[in-house]
């Protein structure tokens, strides 16, 4: 169940540019030029981030994230970052960059979330209406789990937890230590030594979660949000 990293944390490409396309932005925000000048970096830096087919044949749209993505940012994670707006007051080159970095991951972090959400939505929807019709309604939803998108298993491995959780299938301290191995990357020992347990104890914690989890996908009772 270890995963990757959602986002990549390195500093943008060009930040310079970025920086400087903000302060002049900051400066005069009805400027369309000026506006459209740091739109078309902000693109640029979230592709870098969501490149074409990086969810998957038919289970994303990376164009339409990476749009939405930008349109957070211009119009509420950039002006919304506190630290952001301190720092250009303050004219901070570092801190701006580091800043923007940060409400550029947030903000694609968010649209990215959104859209795997909606296709697992899609998927029981499809699921639920191929049954209907006797199974002839053809769909890449007709997937098996494991043949999803890594996105998409770790999406729907991640509402399973809340969902049992909330169904008393399993406990907060259960899910809690699962989600730390899905979200975090990390593996049993590094848990234990966070929470100062032994690995055996994490071990156990996680073997009712194993137990459920691999219930949910041979049966494929795919949980949606």
């Amino acid at each position: 169940m270890k995963t990757k990293k959602f986002i990549a944390s390195a500093a943008p490409v060009g930040s310079d540019h970025l920086v400087s396309a903000w302060l002049a932005f900051a400066a005069t925000p009805d400027d369309k030029r000026k506006l459209n000048a740091l739109a078309d970096l902000l693109e640029g830096e979230v592709r870098l981030r969501l490149p074409d087919d990086s969810l998957g044949s038919g289970f994303g749209n990376e164009a339409d994230i990476r749009q939405k993505t930008c349109l957070r940012l211009l119009e509420s994670h950039l002006a919304g970052n506190r630290e952001l707006i301190a720092a250009t007051q303050t004219r901070s080159y570092a801190k701006m960059a580091v800043q923007i970095v940060y409400s550029i991951s947030s903000a694609l972090r968010i649209e990215r979330k959104r859209a795997i959400r909606k296709t697992a939505r899609e998927l029981k929807r499809t699921r639920e209406l191929t049954e209907h019709n006797g199974g002839t309604c053809s769909h890449p939803a007709g997937q098996t789990y494991w043949e999803l998108p890594y996105e998409i298993q770790r999406e729907l491995a991640l509402t399973a937890l809340t969902l049992a959780v909330s169904q008393r299938l399993l406990t907060n301290a259960n899910a809690a230590i699962a989600r730390k191995m899905i979200e975090d990357d990390l593996t049993e020992a590094q848990i234990a030594r966070q929470l100062g347990v032994s690995r055996q104890a994490v071990n156990q914690q996680l073997k009712r979660v194993r137990k459920h989890l691999a219930k949910v996908v041979a049966t494929q009772e795919l949980p949606h949000t």
